[in-house]
């Protein structure tokens, strides 16, 4: 095996591996807005956000909840199954990077809480 063989198999494991790490990621976040925990957690958060604070008015704290992780979970499962289908990963990742802007947008939404 030359070193360009190699360079090229590096180079598939490594997309493999941060493919699928952002698809565990977002299936362990996603899966965890079904526990009461969870959906208190992210109230905060979500009714302080211009994204999502009108999921309250639809939902309740929890139902809230669990439309967020449907959408991560259902990003999840578009991005896995690229090797099938190749542009529903195309889909996913655009609703993983939507998730991720909107996530990072809590950091100057909410107030700071203290305890």
């Amino acid at each position: 095996m030359n070193t360009v063989e190699i360079g090229a198999r590096v180079r598939t494991i490594g997309t493999a591996m941060l493919r699928y790490g952002v698809v565990v990621m977002l299936l362990m976040i996603g899966s965890s807005k079904w526990t009461p925990t969870e959906a208190e957690a992210i109230r905060p958060w979500v009714t302080n956000s211009p994204f999502l604070s009108w999921i309250y008015r639809i939902a309740s704290v929890q139902a809230g909840s669990e439309i967020i992780g449907i959408i991560e979970i259902l990003a999840a499962v578009l991005i896995a199954l690229r090797r099938w289908v190749p542009k529903a990963t195309v889909i996913g990742s655009v609703m993983a990077s939507g998730t991720f802007v909107v996530t990072l947008s809590f950091l100057a939404t909410t107030p700071n809480q203290s305890p």
